[in-house]
């Protein structure tokens, strides 16, 4: 079974329903990979529209990255307005904002006709900074969010309990709690005559005319396939486009000195900040301190610094709920979202960078429109396989990493010179026979060893020490101590290397 290390709020204190897994071979018109916002919203639209549909979860119901988000639901996307205007085009950056109003839109409806209470709200944002020298930025991006057609405004006066020199005030935003929305989601679409297998990972995937996905528990073959993963799973030319960042978020008891709207500042990484009542009690939670993933192993201090800003700015004590999720961003600033280039059966929706919750409804819907022959106003801005030429050097530079990993780090020897050395709650990089092995001692001094390599490419895993898992620097795939698959594109674990107390392990033959 997988263990979740730091659950977050959402999935601390939402009621979770349990679905099967997969216990025979199926045959459905759409298969759904992923019981995230994505995939939800896709199977409840498809499944309505009378399309045979069964979503395939790993895990549980939101219990990846839409169960780890912070809920904000926003037009302002990550890439700012005026870097979109200058990427796309000022039509472009209309449809940006048409397109992440319907979204909201969207939810807004789903929650009304459905009577879900996840505590939708209509909320403010605000952009803001606490230096005046930032200002000027703001400026910018106020005059290229008018521009895109959003109601906004600049103000110096911003609700916070600091000091803060301007925002750029977005109007019409909102928030909820994304774990009860999306388990009233997952009843809907049940009630619609979708299947959903919870506990269900998928290890094999065959393209064709018709599709197979291969489980434990059987097979599903499937004439549309939709990859609602985070990560699209196999997909190697779309991850080139996508980089993995882990981003970190931490809840705390509140008082009432925060008025309900969504911050973010112009930091570098940002930091975002919300309100949320729930349980009879109120919280805040603040989040940031991003880093690529696989990039650092002392993650514990990116808690810490995240607890120090919080508690310079807020009348903040003792830490209820803390949390990180995997972060996808696109390198033009837009995500992914349509068919695959050799596939026109198979789909893909990724690289939703901070605004997963706005971004997957709307690939839930234009996924769906693509499957069902209709034409969807926003399918060709975000289509899988575009090339934004403007964008080219920073797609080398993203990518460079990804080349030194894959040599430096096989040529590195391990961290410590044997397993004796690694120390309870330690992960480490040990070599043996001329192989790097992943070891692991838990407190009670069991050790756990796996292979170092990750199956999707063949990088080594560097430990997060916070989240006591394996992560991958190249792509983003994560395992559990124990070598178990939690984050995609990887659709296998580490192989797994016998080990006893202290002796040297020996590996199993698929390395």
């Amino acid at each position: 079974m997988i263990m979740i290390e730091n659950p977050s709020l959402w999935v601390a204190t939402a009621a979770s329903s349990r679905y099967s897994p997969l216990g025979r071979d199926r045959e459905v018109d759409v298969a759904i990979v992923g019981a995230g916002i994505t995939g939800l919203t896709a199977g409840l639209v498809l499944a309505r529209a009378g399309k045979r549909v069964a979503i395939l979860e790993s895990r549980h119901v939101a219990s990846g990255v839409t169960g780890f988000t912070t809920a904000h639901l926003t037009q302002a996307v990550d890439a700012r307005y005026r870097v979109l205007a200058s990427r796309f085009g000022a039509e472009g950056a209309r449809t940006v904002a048409e397109s992440t109003k319907h979204a909201i839109d969207r939810i807004e409806a789903f929650v009304a006709e459905l009577g879900i209470a996840c505590d939708f709200a209509r909320v403010p944002g605000y952009l803001y900074t606490e230096r005046e020298a930032d200002v000027r930025e703001l400026e910018e991006e106020l005059e290229a969010a008018r521009n895109a057609g959003i109601a906004v405004n600049l103000v110096r006066d911003v609700p916070l309990p600091f000091a803060t020199a301007a925002a750029v005030r977005f109007d019409g935003q909102a928030q909820f709690h994304i774990g009860k929305y999306a388990e009233a989601l997952a009843t809907a679409a049940v009630s619609a005559g979708c299947e959903i297998f919870e506990m269900t990972h998928v290890s094999e995937v065959i393209e064709g005319e018709t599709c197979e996905l291969v489980t434990e528990g059987g097979k599903v073959r499937a004439s549309h396939v939709i990859f609602a993963t985070n990560s699209p799973l196999t997909r190697t030319f779309v991850q080139t486009k996508i980089h993995s960042y882990r981003s970190y978020a931490i809840a705390f008891p509140a008082k009432n000195d925060v008025p309900a709207a969504l911050y973010w500042d112009t930091d570098d990484p940002y930091h975002y900040t919300r309100t949320v009542d729930v349980d009879g009690g109120r919280y805040l939670i603040v989040g940031g301190e991003d880093h690529k993933t696989g990039h650092d192993e002392d993650t514990e201090k990116r808690y810490a610094a995240l607890l120090a800003y919080a508690q310079t700015r807020f009348a903040v004590s003792d830490v209820a709920y803390r949390w990180s999720a995997q972060v996808l961003e696109p390198v033009d600033g837009l995500p992914y979202i349509g068919a695959t280039p050799h596939a026109a059966n198979v789909f893909v929706a990724t690289g939703y960078s901070g605004t997963g919750m706005t971004f997957g409804t709307l690939a839930g819907e234009i996924l769906s429109d693509h499957i069902l022959g209709r034409e969807n106003a926003y399918a060709e801005l975000y289509a899988a396989t575009r090339v934004k030429l403007s964008t080219i050097a920073h797609y080398v530079a993203e990518n460079v990493d990804t080349s030194k990993f894959m040599v430096t780090d096989r040529l590195r020897g391990g961290d410590v010179g044997s397993i004796d050395e690694v120390r309870p709650g330690e992960g480490k990089l040990v070599s043996v026979d001329g192989k790097k092995l992943a070891v692991y001692r838990t407190d009670s001094g069991e050790v756990r060893a796996c292979s170092a390599v990750c199956p999707h490419l063949g990088c080594i895993v560097h430990f997060n020490s916070a989240e006591k898992t394996w992560d991958c620097p190249c792509h983003g795939s994560r395992f559990d101590t124990q070598g178990t698959v939690l984050h995609g594109p990887s659709l296998t674990g580490l192989a797994r290397a016998e080990a006893v107390d202290d002796q040297e392990p020996t590996l199993e033959a698929a390395l």
